[in-house]
């Protein structure tokens, strides 16, 4: 028992506890301090768990016999099924008992799932997710059940090893979130079993004592807000005018704001409803390789990679970089009580605060009063090029991106900052992006961040000359790049150089100035922050005018290659005859299957889903979506390509590509006048592609349809003409 002694596990589930190839057998003595929760006796299956945690035998009234299970009391309401199994291969009655069983695991409605055993379904084959067998064996039955629940399955390795003999995956573990199980090791057998052991870190979410802490807070979404306008109306704006330092006239007006809200937003005293997301974030990997014991400890150490990557360029030499504009610079910003509105009115009461809890529901609420004395704020900070102390600072939420949680270097920083800095950035963006549009100095070939460009149309853009080569007989390389940590190493003094080039001077450049320079920020977990570090580059993710700044600072990447290049923010793609081609992006248009087995496929997730409605699931695919109401992926990727064919011709999306589509002009007495010309291919893959497609279906719609005013209109107007459209309920390719 060498696993059990050197890993000390808080769980162990064995199977076959008396097989005659474990030889084993086990019992209380054999594992120290655990106990027995439960022992069938017919394979003899097992669960032990520590007596430190909070655990209770759960009895599942399912005819499938050879199971042992267990209920786990988590954090609140919150508990964990363990449930561990034995499957003879050689009973298909046990087989339709186990799915009975997993249906029965489902109805405790318990928060986390774990189920482990030995399953014995050598033909699944766990990392392509299918079996090698017909739709009506055990396994396929069984793969399909394992769907249904949307239930994961962590082990894509061999588990049991037998001499002249494939090895086979047979030991599996189940959970019903992907995040749930980390780091399998995969051991050897206990006695002389020829199956391995599996060991894994089980993520569950547990309170800690200073998670459990009670703090006041306030509730911003049942305040009192004819009171707080009446009170932030009567704010002597005269005087707050009349004080020259933007950074006491912030002071002053804050402190109003927080008398009023004291007076008039109810507390409530609660438990720290922290965000699960990072709940298991007590465990980071330090740089002298120990690991995060604490909440402290790992926002400090997440906050001290993220600076470890951001650029110090004082002494750097500013690459040359010729003016771009021939007209007059944009030197300032007109904050007008409109603008300021406008901006308050865009912005998402339901969000979180900044550092200064300044509530956006708060300022939402009392727009039109509020509105004044911000306007003489962000007029005092534009006009001395500084901003109050409070905007420069930013509380980072770690999110996870990829790989090892561990690993800080899988972490990307979010940042919060104060609600009126993101209010006063969306009205300086809106001016910006107005003055690059009007002067066209915004490379065509971005997609990112920009009105009327999307992911699709950089796509449609990008296929379209590359189906245009193919079927032309040439082939078509392209290259992928993804900027390493691009928004953190930014550098303020090459942005800046840039801005000025592209003609944003005056007090706005110093203002964007002040914007990006002396930030200080912190990371938080479950309400825990780090001590603060300088931001010497990065333009903050999650603030509003960082991302217009990133495309500034990657706008003249077109005019470096000589290639043709296609950007989605910090995602590029460069092709022409003779690079590498390989693309693997998702928008309905682009990638629409044209396999009928690729279509099954992916209808089959919905299928999966609307069998998951109790009241629902007795019916078949075809009625349970008329009942819903709820169309198929089939018919719904047809109508994905129809708007986006109106989208294209109307112009409300913007394509560099002047080839896509070719009206032929001509009126007839039958159907419209906007039908599109089919070009002849000569690849069968070229037919169906977007371009080529949906024209059949574009030139059969009626007059009425084509024609409508509006892109809502347009959606209208299709969904009552293909009422009756035949893929709508039922897929045609069953």
């Amino acid at each position: 028992m060498n696993i059990i002694d050197k890993d000390s596990p808080d769980i162990i589930c064995l199977t076959e506890i008396f097989s005659k190839y474990t030889n084993l057998p086990l019992d209380e003595t054999t594992i120290k301090s655990p106990t027995i929760l439960q022992t069938f006796l017919k394979r003899d299956v097992v669960i032990y768990i520590k007596n430190t945690i909070n655990a209770e035998i759960e009895e599942l009234p399912s005819p499938f016999q050879e199971y042992s299970s267990s209920m786990i009391k988590l954090s609140g309401n919150d508990n964990l099924l363990v449930c561990c199994v034995y499957r003879s291969p050689n009973s298909s009655n046990e087989n339709n008992n186990l799915n009975y069983l997993i249906d029965i695991m489902e109805n405790t409605h318990t928060s986390h799932v774990l189920l482990v055993g030995d399953f014995n379904y050598k033909e699944i084959d766990w990392e392509k997710q299918m079996s090698s067998t017909g739709p009506n064996h055990p396994s396929t039955k069984f793969l399909e059940t394992i769907r249904d629940k949307l239930l994961s399955q962590h082990v894509i390795s061999p588990t049991r090893y037998r001499e002249n003999q494939t090895p086979s995956t047979l030991d599996l573990i189940f959970t019903n979130d992907e995040e749930m199980v980390q780091d399998i090791t995969y051991g050897s057998g206990l006695g002389k079993s020829d199956h391995i052991t599996l060991s894994f870190k089980l993520i569950c979410y547990t309170e800690t004592a200073q998670e459990n802490q009670k703090l006041t807070q306030r509730n911003f979404f049942k305040g009192h807000y004819e009171e707080i306008k009446k009170s932030i109306a009567d704010i002597d704006c005269n005087h707050l005018d009349s004080i020259q330092d933007v950074d006491v006239a912030w002071n002053y007006l804050t402190d109003q704001l927080k008398i009023i809200i004291e007076k008039c937003i109810p507390a409530n005293k609660g438990s720290n409803s922290n965000n699960r997301r990072n709940r298991e974030l007590r465990e980071i990997s330090k740089p002298n390789g120990e690991y995060t014991k604490t909440n402290k400890e790992s926002a400090d150490t997440l906050n001290k990679y993220f600076a470890s990557v951001f650029v110090k360029d004082e002494d750097a030499v500013t690459p040359p970089f010729r003016r771009r504009h021939q007209q007059e610079a944009i030197v300032n910003t007109n904050i007008s009580e409109v603008a300021v509105l406008k901006a308050i009115k865009r912005t998402n009461p339901n969000k979180s605060p900044g550092p200064d809890n300044l509530h956006p529901k708060c300022i939402f609420e009392t727009a039109e009063e509020i509105k004044v004395p911000l306007r003489i704020i962000f007029k005092k900070s534009l006009e001395s090029s500084k901003l109050p102390l409070p905007w420069k600072e930013a509380i980072a939420t770690p999110i996870h991106k990829k790989g090892s949680k561990k690993d800080p270097s899988n972490y990307r920083p979010i940042s919060l900052t104060s609600v009126p800095s993101i209010i006063m950035q969306r009205i300086i963006r809106v001016e910006i992006i107005a003055y690059m549009d009007i002067h066209n100095l915004l490379t065509p070939h971005q997609h990112g961040f920009r009105t009327g460009k999307s992911c699709v149309t950089q796509l449609l853009e990008s296929m379209e000359n590359w189906i245009s080569s193919l079927d032309s007989g040439e082939n078509v390389d392209v290259i992928y790049l993804n900027f390493s940590k691009a928004f953190d190493k930014v550098s303020h003094k090459f942005l800046l150089h840039k801005l000025d080039q592209y003609g944003i001077s005056g007090k706005l450049l110093g203002w964007i100035k002040a914007f990006l320079n002396n930030m200080v920020q912190r990371v938080s977990i479950n309400g825990v922050t780090s001590e603060s570090v300088p931001v010497t580059s990065v333009v903050p993710q999650g603030s509003v005018l960082g991302p217009t700044l990133f495309l500034i600072y990657v706008n003249d990447m077109p005019d470096m290659l000589n290639c043709t290049i296609k950007l989605f923010a910090d995602d590029i793609k460069m092709y022409r005859q003779d690079l590498q081609n390989n693309i693997n992006q998702y928008a309905t248009p682009v990638t629409s299957p044209a396999l009928i087995k690729d279509k099954i496929i992916i209808e089959n997730i919905q299928r999966r889903a609307t069998k998951r409605i109790p009241s629902l699931k007795h019916l078949s695919y075809h009625d349970r979506l008329k009942e819903l109401g709820l169309p198929t992926l089939e018919y719904r990727r047809e109508r994905a390509d129809i708007i986006q064919t109106y989208k294209i011709l109307n112009k409300l999306d913007i394509l560099e590509t002047g080839t896509l589509f070719q009206e032929t002009g001509r009126t007839t007495t039958r159907g419209h006048s906007r039908k599109i010309y089919k070009r002849p291919f000569r690849l069968n893959k070229t037919g169906n592609f977007y371009s080529n497609r949906v024209i059949n279906i574009w030139n059969s719609l009626p007059e009425e349809v084509i024609s409508a005013p509006s892109i809502n209109a347009f959606k209208s107007r299709i969904n009552k003409h293909w009422n009756h459209h035949p893929a709508k309920f039922r897929p045609t390719f069953y």
